[in-house]
């Protein structure tokens, strides 16, 4: 839908903008505008990449030192985090690489920016894939948090007040 707002903006482009497409005229314009528009997806990509760590982590800790849930369910915690890594770690970057690579491709044969694209693509469906994924086993987790017999209690320290 980004991509797609460059397209309006050189359609019916504001006064000041006007002026710079008039200047530079519509191509350059179109790919300045499609690589900042990739440069905030990417930093949006980047960003929740390290949520995900940051939230995964969180979750383990708190059922491996805090809790008194099930070794699945701590499993199934690791298992999250372990994909948050990856798609951070390997899936994240290279995405990145290619939307850099599509950006400014003026000299790229259209055969290669469709197979950069496709690329793209495939990455894309891959993250899509990754976060279905991690919902699932979010989900299967909960369940279990909420279905144990014992229930899940908190551990915590009660300090006596002097």
């Amino acid at each position: 839908a980004a991509f797609h707002s460059v397209d309006g903006v050189l359609a019916s482009p504001p006064p000041s903008v006007a002026k710079a497409v008039e200047a530079l005229g519509p191509g350059p314009t179109r790919n300045i505008l499609r690589y900042q528009v990739s440069e905030a997806n990417r930093m949006l990509f980047e960003i929740w990449g390290w949520v995900q760590v940051g939230l995964g982590l969180t979750v383990v800790v708190l059922l491996l030192f805090l809790s008194n849930a099930g070794r699945s369910s701590l499993w199934l915690s690791v298992a999250m985090l372990a994909m948050a890594v990856m798609m951070n770690s390997l899936l994240i970057p290279r995405m990145e690489d290619t939307g850099r690579q599509m950006a400014f491709s003026v000299h790229a044969t259209p055969a290669e920016l469709a197979d950069r694209y496709q690329r793209f693509e495939w990455m894309h469906f891959g993250f899509s894939a990754f976060e279905l994924i991690v919902v699932a086993l979010g989900a299967i987790l909960l369940v279990l948090l909420l279905r144990s017999r014992r229930g899940l209690r908190f551990r915590y320290r009660r300090t006596n007040d002097v």
